[in-house]
């Protein structure tokens, strides 16, 4: 018996963003494109759904033989009941922004990806490093999870940073001994390495984070990931990394995993 896909696209590669709103067009367009590139055949379908009736949809995702989805920020802690296993990234920050079907829904955090690959391509080593966390949100989440999967030594974050449970709960792995619950005083006498920034700053952050933008950083990396980013005071030495730096990257891993399968 033919499947739906087979009747309505019989030659085509379907692959989806599932938002709620519906994806934006500026996004579908910018997925299209990577995933043209890696297969000619393959259709990008934009469809948005009511987190309350994911339970509903991702079973049609299999009959109509779509292959994977890329999940918009709304529903990225809503899709883990429907996944089967997820990569270190997405287990250890609670975030998954891509799923893929073979046999079962594996989810991936394609931006803890991306960063990584971003580190990998400019020869930056992250081993015996220290981070320090400023703000908060989804893609700052899978940033910090990305750095300690690459070998970090330590994430310092404030005391109130409740938005990191995900990672503090962790207790039982080795992650959890390289998280580092501090006071936001304490924050900026870390001597780290790294500087990580996030949206959804506490009054304390900002404040802290005024601090650091004041003076010259001795930062060897800084990885930006905040929607509106202000300028950074940094030195000739420091590698500066931004969001837009990784939004390409993120549409070229989904394709690659989705369209290639290279699930690594």
């Amino acid at each position: 018996m033919k499947s739906i896909k087979e009747h309505i696209f019989p030659d085509e590669h379907l692959v989806g963003i599932l938002g709620s709103p519906l994806p934006k067009a500026s996004l579908v367009r910018r997925f299209s494109q990577a995933l043209k590139k890696e297969d000619p055949q393959a259709v990008c379908l934009p469809l948005e759904v009511d987190r309350r009736f994911l339970k509903n949809i991702i079973p049609c995702m299999r009959l109509m033989d779509v292959t994977g989805l890329v999940i918009q920020d709304s529903l990225t802690k809503d899709i883990f009941p429907f996944l089967s296993s997820r990569d270190p990234i997405a287990t250890l920050s609670g975030q998954v922004d891509l799923i893929a079907r073979d046999t079962t829904w594996k989810g991936f955090a394609i931006y803890g990806r991306a960063l990584l690959n971003l580190l990998q391509e400019q020869s930056i080593t992250l081993k015996r490093k220290r981070a320090v966390l400023i703000g908060n949100g989804d893609i700052c989440q899978q940033v910090a999870a990305a750095l300690l999967v690459g070998g970090i030594k330590n994430l310092f974050f404030s005391e109130e940073k409740k938005g990191l449970a995900p990672l503090a709960l962790k207790r039982k792995t080795s992650f959890y001994k390289r998280l580092q619950k501090t006071t936001s005083r304490q924050l900026l006498n870390t001597r780290s390495e790294i500087l990580i920034l996030g949206d959804n700053c506490t009054t304390r952050d900002k404040r802290m984070l005024r601090q650091i933008l004041s003076s010259p950083s001795s930062f060897d990396l800084i990885v930006d990931v905040r929607e509106h980013r202000s300028r950074v005071s940094r030195t000739r030495t420091t590698t500066y990394i931004h969001r837009q730096m990784l939004s390409p990257l993120f549409f070229q891993l989904a394709a690659k995993l989705l369209v290639g399968n290279t699930y690594g």
